[in-house]
């Protein structure tokens, strides 16, 4: 038995939505969820379809049969065309948590994005093999696509290199539209902390130059801050007062 479709509600948003006739019911604007306790995932319970007479109705997600890349279809069964109201306890995905500018690329490197109608300025996505770039109050809509092309030509470079000469790359290519001051690299490996977590809180010339050198300086000790997390007694000495590897020099 094949386990779960995994749907990105970024791309919901637009679908034709289809009755078991074939006929359209509307386009999906948004869908439904509660939120859930213990750190769980919110729970959609359905699906908010725009009519041609500029009404919004909710749809059960227990009505929908089955979602394509081109359309939702609905099963079998009547559907209320009373006017949507959102109820205490639910949010709207699309409009209360995506309707800026988000992106997702999962485990596969499968990649979603959604820009929503705050997003700011000139905006633009872009994305390629492992990655996908968006930006906003942008000096042009090219510089994701300047991204994306520079970390696809590095793949055998450590990911936070790729990353950081994509960050330049969209610099060169016009960047944001006002001065840029600070830029940050976050990096997860295999540990449930972040492996790079670097940043440039300030900087009034370049705070990507500044961080790429942040990099170089701390990639050779990476692996080593990673042992002396898992393992203190067997992380190399760093030669500092009070430091338990001192004793082993």
């Amino acid at each position: 038995m094949s386990g779960p479709t995994r749907v990105y509600l970024a791309r919901l948003a637009g679908l034709g939505v289809f009755d078991p006739n074939g006929d359209q019911v509307g386009r999906v604007r948004d869908a439904v969820a509660r939120p859930r306790d213990h750190g769980q995932p919110p729970h959609v319970i359905g699906l908010v379809a725009q009519l041609p007479v500029r009404r919004r109705i909710f749809l059960p997600i227990g009505r929908v049969v089955s979602i394509d890349a081109e359309a939702v279809a609905l099963g079998s069964g009547t559907i209320s065309w009373r006017r949507f109201e959102k109820r205490p306890g639910e949010l709207l995905v699309l409009e209360e948590l995506l309707d800026r500018q988000v992106t997702i690329i999962d485990k596969a490197g499968e990649t979603a994005t959604f820009t929503g109608r705050r997003t700011l300025g000139t905006n633009a996505v872009a994305d390629g093999t492992d990655c996908v770039a968006a930006g906003n109050l942008l000096a042009n809509v090219d510089v994701p696509t300047a991204m994306v092309r520079t970390f696809c030509n590095h793949p055998a470079a450590h990911l936070a290199e790729r990353l950081l000469l994509a960050l330049a790359a969209g610099q060169v290519s016009g960047g944001e539209m006002g001065p840029v001051r600070s830029a940050g690299l976050l990096v997860v490996h295999e540990q449930p902390w972040p492996l790079v977590d670097l940043r440039v809180d300030w900087d009034e010339q370049n705070p990507v130059s500044t961080l790429h050198r942040l990099w170089d300086r701390f990639l050779p000790q990476m692996n080593n801050y990673v042992a002396r997390a898992l393992d203190p007694a067997k992380a190399p000495a760093y030669g500092v007062p009070g430091d338990p590897g001192l004793e082993r020099l």
